[in-house]
């Protein structure tokens, strides 16, 4: 019998869950899966053959998974457990979170934020400092995406993905932090899937 215990907790996203293990998902930092083909790891990929998975997210101790809205937490809920349980203890939680860029600029012309300078620096600062704990107790993270002309992209992970309050509410929080950092800077979200709800 498997040592691995799992708690189950809510997240404001009501398409997200959080499954706490008693062992290390990832060891350093967090990554966001959000298909089959971007997994790394045997356990991602053995949570996305379930059907139903939109988005897998590693941090800590934490799983959380994001379903498609059409989807019942009932049929799916022990599913994941149990895909947890049989991997937990074979699986390696030293995952590789960064993928060197070659150039400063990536295809969609964005900026190479690990090039930035030290105001990029100070401001994820900011970001882990006031804006990610929060976000990480309730199952989610931020990154941000890019910082052009004043405007800082951002990118929802985990239950933060897709959640109707992340939007609306969690944004508007987010640009009053920012914005006592820099009055000048504007946050807006990087656009999401439109076929998720």
């Amino acid at each position: 019998m498997s040592n691995i215990q799992i708690i189950v907790q809510m997240t404001p996203n009501p398409n997200a869950l959080k499954f706490v293990v008693n062992k290390d998902v990832i060891s350093e930092g967090k990554i966001t899966y959000n298909s089959l083909e971007e997994a790394t790891t045997p356990l991602a990929a053995l949570l996305f053959a379930l059907n139903g998975i939109k988005q897998v997210h590693f941090y800590e101790n934490i799983i959380t998974i994001t379903k498609w809205p059409h989807e019942d937490w009932a049929e799916l809920e022990d599913k994941i457990k149990s895909v947890i349980e049989n991997q937990m203890p074979e699986h390696d939680s030293n995952i590789q979170t960064i993928v060197a860029k070659p150039s400063s600029h990536n295809s969609e012309g964005k900026t190479d934020l690990s090039e930035m300078n030290s105001e990029f620096l100070a401001l994820n600062a900011v970001f882990d400092s006031m804006i990610r704990p929060a976000l990480q107790r309730d199952g989610g993270d931020i990154d941000i995406v890019d910082i052009q002309d004043n405007v800082v992209t951002v990118n929802y992970q985990g239950a933060c993905h897709g959640c109707p309050s992340a939007s609306i509410g969690t944004l508007q929080y987010i640009k009053a932090i920012v914005n006592e950092y820099d009055p000048d800077l504007d946050v807006k979200l990087e656009e999401e899937d439109d076929n998720y709800w």
